[in-house]
């Protein structure tokens, strides 16, 4: 019943959020069992699950001159992380490898696949309910637009907010 937001990461957490679990992993297990990371697919993680939305970017000022800062998408490196971890394992390499993400379509189609796995789990109710909501929680520019259940379900045309409120945790 509780919630955990998980915060933004700024490259450089982002990095270490990569490569520090496969330090502890390494550490905890035989030299022949170990597992690395390819430079290249840790940049193209970091790139890849960078918001897109530029009013969720921050600008921040560093020796006067404004620049932008990148926020990594937690849940989203979370999510491709892991599918990058069972597609190694099934196939017993011994590293992570952009490759890997590249013939699973890439990190957009990691992300779709979840999501799609995810909505063919639900019941026939919930999935037509989150076909007349989803739609209400992303810009067209693909930020989110956070809304009260109470309001997805007016939009919804629902009469209780309760069938939204359980489809959203």
């Amino acid at each position: 019943g509780n919630m955990l937001r998980l915060k933004h990461l700024d490259p450089a957490a982002a990095e270490a959020a990569i490569r520090s679990p496969l330090d502890v992993y390494n550490s905890r297990v035989p030299a022949d069992r170990q597992i690395s990371v390819e430079d290249k697919l840790v940049n193209s993680l970091i790139e890849k699950s960078a918001r897109r939305d530029e009013h969720e970017q921050r600008s921040t000022q560093s020796n006067g001159h404004a620049r932008e800062e990148r926020q990594i998408a937690t849940p989203v490196l979370q999510l491709l992380l892991t599918r990058l971890w069972n597609e190694e394992r099934q196939q017993n390499t011994s590293a992570l490898r952009a490759a890997t993400l590249d013939r699973l379509g890439g990190a957009q189609n990691v992300v779709d696949d979840y999501f799609d796995k995810v909505i063919e789990q639900l019941p026939a109710d919930q999935r037509q309910l989150a076909g007349r909501t989803f739609g209400y929680l992303v810009t067209p520019a693909g930020g989110k637009f956070a809304q009260t259940p109470a309001t997805l379900a007016r939009w919804a045309k629902e009469n209780d907010e309760a069938p939204v409120r359980q489809l959203l945790e």
